[in-house]
Order: C-alpha cells, then sequence, then structure tokens
C-alpha cells in the first residue's frame, strides 16, 4: 500500500511566541466553571545546565568538524528539483505530492523574486570563483542542504569577510547568507501537505532550517518565552515521537539557546492529555539533540562542558490540562480578570501571588516580571494598579522594565515609566532597559527612556556603553538618538574596538554608510586605534569596503596611518588586488614606496600576489621599479626569471633599469636568453635600445 504524504505543512507549527494573548480555539465544556490545570514542577535553568554538562561527559574529546563538508553534491536531488519546477511551470499537471511540491517551489521562488535580495558582496571575491545565487537555486537550498546550512551558522563572520573558507563551505555559507536576507516567508505560502517517503530528506532538510529561521527571529527580538501545545502520545498512530514539534523544533530551540547561546527562553508546554510525566522529559531530552559539533567546536577553544552548559539560562515546565480544558483566555480582549489570574497561576513559579506582597520565587520572578515577559499589557496595568513592585529584581538583576524594553508592545515600557519604574537600573550584564533596548534595535523604546533621563554613557561589566553596543548592530537611527542626547562618540573600552570600527564592519555586512557617517559628523576620532593596532581606514580597507573608505578619507583620516607589521592599507589593497583602493588610497597622498617590517613595498606585495592593475597605478604615482628586497633581486629580475611578461613590460615601460644586475651579476636578458624566453629577450633589447638612444 502506497504510504501518504508526510511532508506537514509549514503554517502548522506546534510553537506559538508569545507576544500577546494566549489564544487557542477549543471549545468549552459546558458547565465547566473552572479549567482542570495541573503544575507539573518546574524545571529551573540550573537543572537543565546540569542535564547537558552530564550528556556533555557522555560525549568525551571527539575532533570537531565546523561544517561537514559533502564529498559531492546531491545531484539526483537537484535533478528532481528541477525535474518538477520544469514540469509546474509547464502545466504539466503533476499529481499528487510532486504536484503539491511543484506549488511550494513556485510558492518559495515567487516570494524571493518579490523580496529581490542581494547577494552579499564578499562572495565576489571567492576563488574558485562561486556561482551568482538565484531565486529558485536558493528555494532548492532549503531542501537540499537545510541540515548543513543550520550547521553553517557556526562559521564565524569574520572567517567570512577574511575569506578563509573551504571552497565547500563557502557554497554552504553564501546559501545561507542569501537566504538570511530576509526573503523566506515563515511560514512560507501553503497550508497543504507534500510528498513521501522517497523523499524523506527533503523533509528534514526544510524543517531543519525553517525551525532554525523561526527561532532565530525570537532570539533575535529576545522575545522570552515560546508555548508549545501537545496533544498527541509518545507511542502509536501519529506518536510525538514523530512530529516535528520532536524531531526539528524543540532540537533546534535547544541550538538557538546553548549553541549560539546568551538566550534564556521560557519554554511551557501545555500537554492537553494530561501526561507531563511522560512528555516533558522526552521533549526536554530533544533540547540536547543536536547541540554535539557545537559542543565539539567549543572544545577546540579548551572551553570546559561546564561553561558550554551555562551559556543558555532555559527554564522548562509543563502544565496538565486534560479534557475538559478551558484554553479560551483571550486576554486582549480581556473579558474578566480571573482568566489573567489563571494564566499568571500557570505561569508563575509561586501560582497565584497576592499583587503588591513582594513576593518572589527562587529565582527573583515575580508577576510582574512574567507580565513583562508574555508582553501583556493588560496584565501589566492589572498589577500596577494593584500596587506590584516595580523595582523586584530576579536573580540575574532584571528589572520589569528590562524585559518591557524589548517587548512587542511599547506602551508596557510607557505604562512602568509612568508609574515610574526605575530607569537605569543595571542586570547582571551591566546593562540598563536602555542598553537592551538600543540593542534590539527599538528606537521607539529608546525615545521613551530618553525622555525619562536615562543615562546614556552606562558602562555594562565589560565596559561597553549603549553607543558601542548599537554600532554593533548597525542601528543606525538609535545611534543618533544616543548621540543627541550627548553620548560619548569614542566610547571604548580598553580592549576592544570602538563605535566606528564597529560601524565599520557593519557596514561591509550591510552595505549601509549612514551610521559610518553618522558617527564621521559626530567628530568620531577618525584615525583611532582598534586593540590590534588597525584604524578604521586600515578596517575599510581589509574588508575592500570602497563606500567605507571614500567616507572615512574625505573626513581626513591619514592614508599612511601604520597599521600592525608597520604595514599601511595601501600594502593591503596591493595584496588584495583592489586596484580602485589602492587609487583611492594614492590620490589622497599615500606613501607610494613605505616599508614594512621585512622591507617590502606596496610595489613588493602586488607584484608577489599578480595583482598587475594595482602594480600600474603604482608604477603610474612613481613607484620605484628598480627596487629590490633586502638580500632578494631586482623586480625585473625576479619578473624575466618567472617568465611574467606582463610584469616585465609593465616595468620596462616606468624605466626599469634593462641592465641591472643581480647577486651573480646576471641581468634580465642574459637570465631571458638562459631560459629561451625569446618573447622576454626582445622586448628587454628593445626597451634598452631606446634606452640608450
Amino acid at each position: 500500500m502506497a504510504r501518504q504524504c508526510v511532508f506537514s505543512a509549514l503554517a502548522a507549527l506546534a510553537f506559538v511566541a508569545s507576544a500577546g494573548a494566549l489564544r487557542t480555539e477549543v471549545a468549552d465544556v459546558a458547565g465547566s466553571s473552572d479549567a482542570p490545570w495541573s503544575d507539573v514542577a518546574p524545571v529551573c535553568a540550573k537543572s537543565i545546565q546540569a542535564e547537558l554538562e552530564e550528556r556533555l561527559a557522555l560525549l568525551g574529546s571527539v575532533p570537531a568538524q565546523l561544517v561537514s563538508d559533502p564529498e559531492h553534491e546531491d545531484v539526483q536531488s537537484m535533478e528532481l528539483l528541477h525535474e518538477i519546477r520544469v514540469s509546474w511551470a509547464q502545466g504539466g499537471g503533476q499529481e499528487g505530492c510532486k504536484g503539491q511540491l511543484g506549488g511550494l517551489l513556485a510558492s518559495l521562488a515567487a516570494a524571493c523574486e518579490e523580496a529581490s535580495p542581494e547577494e552579499h558582496y564578499v562572495f565576489k571575491y571567492y576563488k574558485p570563483k562561486l556561482p551568482q545565487k538565484t531565486c529558485a537555486a536558493s528555494s532548492d537550498d532549503l531542501f537540499i542542504y537545510g541540515q548543513r546550512l543550520v550547521e553553517a551558522l557556526q562559521v564565524p563572520e569574520e572567517e567570512v569577510l577574511e575569506k578563509k573558507l573551504t571552497p565547500e563551505v563557502a557554497k554552504l555559507v553564501q546559501s545561507l547568507y542569501f537566504l538570511r536576507t530576509g526573503w523566506c516567508p515563515w511560514p512560507p505560502p501553503t497550508t497543504r501537505r507534500y510528498f513521501g517517503p522517497a523523499s524523506g530528506h527533503f523533509m528534514d532538510n526544510m524543517w531543519s532550517f525553517s525551525s532554525m529561521a523561526f527561532v532565530m527571529r525570537k532570539r533575535a527580538k529576545t522575545q522570552g518565552t515560546v508555548v508549545a501545545l501537545v496533544n498527541k502520545a509518545m507511542e502509536g498512530p501519529r506518536a510525538l515521537q514523530d512530529s516535528v514539534l520532536f524531531q526539528h523544533e524543540l532540537p533546534t530551540l535547544g541550538v538557538a539557546a546553548g549553541g549560539l547561546g546568551f538566550w534564556a527562553p521560557q519554554v511551557l508546554l501545555l500537554d492537553l492529555q494530561g501526561t507531563c510525566n511522560q512528555t516533558s522529559p522526552a521533549l526536554r531530552k530533544q533540547l540536547f539533540a543536536r547541540l554535539t559539533s557545537w559542543w565539539q567546536k567549543k572544545q577546540e577553544l579548551r572551553w570546559s562542558a561546564a561553561n558550554f552548559a551555562r551559556r543558555s539560562r532555559l527554564e522548562w515546565r509543563c502544565v496538565d490540562c486534560p479534557p475538559p480544558c478551558r484554553l479560551n483566555l483571550n486576554l486582549e480582549k480581556k473579558q474578566n480578570d480571573k482568566m489573567v489570574s489563571e494564566l499568571l497561576r500557570v505561569s508563575s513559579p509561586l501560582g497565584l501571588l497576592g499583587f503588591g506582597s513582594g513576593m518572589q520565587a527562587d529565582d527573583g520572578q515575580t508577576p510582574l516580571s512574567m507580565a513583562t515577559i508574555l508582553g501583556t499589557k493588560e496584565m501589566v496595568e492589572m498589577l500596577v494598579s494593584h500596587g506590584a513592585w516595580l523595582d523586584s529584581r530576579m536573580n540575574d538583576g532584571e528589572e520589569p522594565l528590562h524585559h518591557a524594553a524589548t517587548a512587542q508592545d511599547q506602551h508596557i515600557a510607557s505604562l512602568l515609566l509612568q508609574n515610574k519604574a526605575p530607569v537605569n537600573s543595571q542586570d547582571a550584564m551591566g546593562w540598563t532597559p536602555l542598553t537592551r533596548a538600543a540593542i534590539a534595535g527599538r528606537e521607539d523604546i529608546v525615545e521613551q527612556l530618553l525622555e525619562h533621563k536615562a543615562h546614556v554613557d552606562v558602562e555594562d561589566l565589560h565596559g561597553r556603553t549603549a553607543l558601542l553596543l548599537t554600532a554593533d548592530e548597525g542601528h543606525t537611527e538609535i545611534a543618533a538618538l544616543l548621540l543627541q542626547s550627548r553620548a560619548r562618540v569614542d566610547a571604548r573600552l580598553e580592549n576592544a574596538e570602538g563605535p566606528l570600527h564597529a560601524a565599520v564592519v557593519q557596514h561591509a555586512v550591510q552595505g549601509d554608510a549612514s551610521l559610518v557617517d553618522l558617527l564621521l559628523k559626530s567628530r568620531a576620532k577618525v584615525d583611532a586605534r582598534d586593540p590590534e593596532g588597525y584604524t578604521a581606514l586600515g578596517a575599510a580597507v581589509n574588508l575592500e569596503d570602497e563606500d567605507a573608505v571614500r567616507l572615512l578619507l574625505q573626513h581626513r583620516a591619514q592614508a599612511d596611518k601604520i597599521q600592525p607589521g608597520n604595514s599601511t592599507p595601501l600594502h593591503v589593497a596591493a595584496a588584495q588586488g583592489t586596484t580602485k583602493l589602492a587609487e583611492m588610497l594614492l590620490e589622497n597622498r599615500a606613501e607610494v614606496d613605505s616599508m614594512e617590517v621585512d622591507g617590502a613595498t606596496p610595489l613588493e606585495r602586488a607584484y608577489v600576489f599578480g595583482n598587475v592593475e594595482v602594480a600600474a597605478a603604482l608604477l603610474e604615482h612613481r613607484a620605484d621599479p628598480n627596487f629590490r628586497m633586502p638580500a632578494s633581486e631586482p623586480l625585473l629580475v625576479r619578473a624575466t626569471h618567472a617568465h611574467e611578461a606582463n610584469f616585465v613590460s609593465l616595468l620596462v615601460q616606468h624605466k626599469a633599469e634593462v641592465n641591472i644586475k643581480d647577486q651573480e651579476g646576471q641581468t634580465p636578458v642574459d637570465w631571458a636568453r638562459s631560459k629561451g624566453y625569446t618573447d622576454l629577450v626582445e622586448l628587454l633589447l628593445q626597451s634598452a635600445s631606446q634606452a640608450n638612444f
């Protein structure tokens, strides 16, 4: 008997992100007056960390591979998707699963074309050259490489920008960056089921990447609560262990919280069959299912299992709510306070607390802190009106306003501020509500906090101010607000870059020069150095960023400012082969024959890396064509010996000494004759004749 399609609809998620009301359409049972809630003992962050640490200890020390390099592409899968797409476009009328997949591929490609995503500039410079990404290819990537694309999140951005990736990994990261431009819709425009067991890996890849995209958006918005509705048994038909929630979404949540780290979501399971004692342990274990490769990579950096496990403070609780279970708690409409109280009772570690009593759970959590985390304005209003303490601190130092600073509803922060919540309190990281709002890109809340006299230059435990962290995220409008409030434009900690360097890096990533321009116009020190000794101009040249280089030079950045190794930006441009950057530096009076520690000039670097165009530009600006490195031979001799005709021609055109001798007393002509390079012999003799004439 043919198997049924198992490719579940993307829209049928088990996850519900709590950004406002918790709303589930389940009919009330007639005559039931109270929901039969049963709050199972919660699992705190420390317990989950201990579980993870124990699991890591069993793995031992295993060499890590950052991203699995596929030995060969899945040609059969690519051909199958191409066949389905072509058939759909031609109106082939494929029925069943393949026909449905054709519709999905067409919808994804259409969504991509409408968004007009732009590929990250850095992939243009990779060698061997990467094929330009198209919308059709990007749609295929979801189904063919989805699981490996999630692994590629481990690749540091610095390695991408410095072009240190192998061709196989570069291809995966290129696909990942194109998908992360934002074109990929969530959920995709369909509500049907898709195909079957013959292509089950398509389903796994799609769900792996799509689940990560969903969770990453929640993580980026610092949304702290995730609710999962469970209505399946562990075994039997349509078992929980076969569900997307079990196989993909919870493992993905574990990667986002523990692999990427520094996110502390609160997971709330609502078990509609009243089987938390079975489902909760099994689902919680799935949080660790895909952390192995992330842990192995950290082992290379000498991380301990304990340090890795502590990267996230994820908390877990499960609520049994078997039939009759009343979940019609429409908090937005706020039909009565009892509904709000009931959800508080389920969500709060202490059950329903007396408003204003000041009682706190072991982790310091109060009903007000939970209400701000859930982002429910009605709950906050009610608690504040009943005298809830606005300065109650959780164990990590967070107060309600810290959570409100990133809440989806800006009115929560407004409500707390109007009731004189402390505006400059620092959490365990040293972050104030202003810091949090700035990092999250919440311009509306930043404005409110500044109006209530938030201090702009408060430093966190690492000495970072809100402006520096804002520059790291590339939020130009928020940086402008902070600068208008007299934030220190050059604020930086001792061993890290300042806002200008951070803005230059962000410009290379995002392609928006507005933040760099803003900081320069605000009189940032244009030639300040980062801890490694690079100026902002040096960093921009390293990143091959023409717009940033132009802006910095317009604001009088010194083109000859010495970088690490006694190098200059011109040396870097010459080595990279970025002719336009070299010309911009030369036009701004860069010293054409400056020497590095080993005595190399920019012309030497251009020759070594085979960059003829840059060498021509340097020679046009009077670089010495007869230069020789200490204990080395003249460039013309070396170019002749290596039969590099382009360089030989270029050097003699700019008056290189044709009869110059090497350490053995040989001239370039002697070398050309001994090697049988008749073309170079003719060129050199002709040049010598013209020079004598």
